[in-house]
């Protein structure tokens, strides 16, 4: 329910590092609560607020590593990104932001360029 109001104004992504914890906002409420796996030990996972400056549905490739991230979101043009991938249960990518993959097809579908990204150490609540 809370999906069908969503729109480019109000929904947002929060990705909550400490936690693991992946939300989709609309209007401040959680659409989606989703595990992530952020950067493991020695890499890191940028902390801030970004917009999605490029979408892939499929077929994107890591430059860097040669494994495909499905459903990328790429965050105010850096290397990192949100996508679909592998979630252990624990800190283990390289620095982007991986979600189950019917998370990451619900989050894209629901999302659009300019959508807002915030990645915190520690989120505290909508």
């Amino acid at each position: 329910m809370v999906l069908s109001q969503s729109t480019r104004s109000n929904t947002r992504v929060v990705i909550d590092i400490a936690d693991q914890r992946g939300y989709l906002l609309v209007d401040g409420k959680i659409a989606v609560d989703t595990p992530v796996s952020t950067a493991r030990p020695g890499k890191w996972t940028p902390r801030g607020s970004f917009n999605m400056t490029q979408r892939v549905r499929t077929g994107k490739i890591s430059t860097i590593y040669g494994v495909e991230m499905p459903y990328w979101m790429r965050l105010s043009g850096s290397a990192y990104g949100v996508h679909a991938g592998h979630l252990p249960g624990y800190p283990a990518s390289a620095g982007c932001i991986r979600l189950p993959a019917e998370s990451a097809r619900v989050i894209f579908d629901n999302t659009t360029y300019g959508t807002r990204v915030n990645v915190y150490s520690s989120w505290g609540g909508a």
